[in-house]
């Protein structure tokens, strides 16, 4: 009886010790970044400590396809006598496209009144998501912060990881208005179809109409109109940026004290000089853009690399060119070849496509993915070039490393 007691006890004792052991391990890693459990921190802003806990986790790594939503929640308590101010980032971020684009919304009650912070706003990378915001004293805040996928293709993948930080510096606004400026002139861009002459052109931010005390121009080197390169003579009352070539951020060291003799000698000219530059024309002499820019290009590509793979239903163990000017119903101004090697197991798709403005030549895009539309791999026209591998389906054949080929037909080539 007594060997029997002791035995219930020793399993009492044993189960005890078990959940007290569950219960810590849930304490402890609430501390660490989690994707999973609930995130808590004491954020230390200007000597003042909010506790912010991040609804599982502030963590990201999910992919979102076409027109669905990611909603992370946030709850912020001040438990501090006055107003602290503070900014919510994203950092060491990652996003596949430039179609994904957020909302970030607040409540003074987790199941309130939601009301719009930033409204619909593109996700570039590291970036403020908010910033100048307040809480007031002794109370909490609710933060909703919803990602929207706009992307046709592909699921939207994205990573990186939420923080309450302190509010921004001086320097910190000046980079996020140097971002809504290049989403202003891409806007400008896209509103021309893309930049179809080849050539160096100088915009003033006045053209843009932007609200903001940023003033300067903007170099736009489209000599390779497959590669752009986008160099800014900005400046505010306080910073500037000289001669800065802008692939999508802005560092801290970039970032240069006014030099008020140097703003003064600012224009088209000049900088058409410091950039040693024959010639340079006004963005405003640029007209709509007929053939489509690289952007159309990516889709039109897109299209039709789908088309060819929904069509083909080659039976043979060989390699099959298409010509999608004939063999499918292409709705768009791309000509060329795509080459179905169908000798594998999983077809490998090889791409031979130009709209006479841009190229993709010899791309295998079931070995090394989909590519972007600023990817190296679409390139500038330039017909000897294309017609070395692409001049008709035997060339294609050959460029691609076979000896034989078949049509849609089934036909020797």
């Amino acid at each position: 009886m007594k060997g029997n007691i002791s035995k219930i006890i020793l399993a009492f004792i044993i189960v005890v010790v078990l959940i007290f052991s569950f219960i810590f391990m849930q304490d402890k890693d609430t501390e660490k970044t989690s994707k999973i459990l609930d995130v808590t921190k004491d954020v230390e802003i200007d000597g003042k400590y909010l506790k912010v806990t991040y609804a599982s986790g502030n963590m990201i790594d999910n992919k979102i396809t076409y027109n669905n939503t990611l909603v992370k929640e946030i709850k912020i308590a001040n438990y501090n006598g006055s107003i602290v101010s503070y900014s919510l980032e994203l950092y060491d971020a990652y996003v596949s496209n430039e179609e994904l684009f957020y909302t970030l919304e607040a409540s003074n009650e987790k199941d309130g009144k939601y009301n719009i912070v930033v409204d619909n706003k593109q996700v570039k990378g590291d970036q403020a998501i908010g910033y100048n915001l307040a809480i007031d004293p002794n109370s909490s805040i609710y933060l909703r912060l919803t990602f929207n996928a706009q992307h046709l293709g592909d699921a939207t993948e994205l990573k990186g990881i939420l923080n309450i930080k302190s509010n921004l510096t001086e320097k910190d606004i000046f980079i996020r208005e140097i971002t809504n400026i290049d989403s202003k002139l891409q806007t400008k861009i896209d509103e021309l179809n893309g930049i179809g002459v080849s050539g160096n052109y100088i915009i003033s931010l006045d053209e843009l109409k932007l609200d903001n005390n940023i003033n300067g121009y903007i170099l736009i080197n489209a000599e390779d109109i497959s590669n752009i390169e986008y160099y800014y003579y900005v400046y505010s009352d306080k910073y500037m940026l000289k001669d800065f070539n802008y692939v999508g951020s802005v560092s801290k060291n970039a970032i240069l004290d006014i030099d008020n003799d140097f703003i003064r000698s600012l224009n088209i000219n000049s900088i058409c000089q410091i950039r040693g530059k024959k010639n340079c024309s006004s963005f405003s002499d640029l007209t709509y853009n007929t053939s489509g820019g690289k952007k159309e290009f990516d889709n039109n590509t897109k299209k039709v690399i789908d088309l060819v793979k929904a069509d083909f239903k080659g039976s043979e163990k060989k390699a099959y060119v298409y010509d999608v000017s004939k063999d499918i119903d292409n709705p768009t101004n791309i000509r060329g070849y795509i080459l179905i090697d169908n000798t594998k197991e999983e077809k490998e798709y090889y791409i031979y496509l130009t709209n006479d403005m841009f190229m993709i030549s010899g791309y295998n895009i079931t070995k090394y993915g989909n590519f972007s539309y600023d990817s190296t791999t679409i390139r500038a026209y330039v017909e000897s070039a294309f017609n070395l591998s692409s001049e008709n389906a035997s060339k294609v054949c050959s460029f691609s490393g076979f000896s034989e080929c078949l049509n849609k037909e089934g036909s020797t080539i």
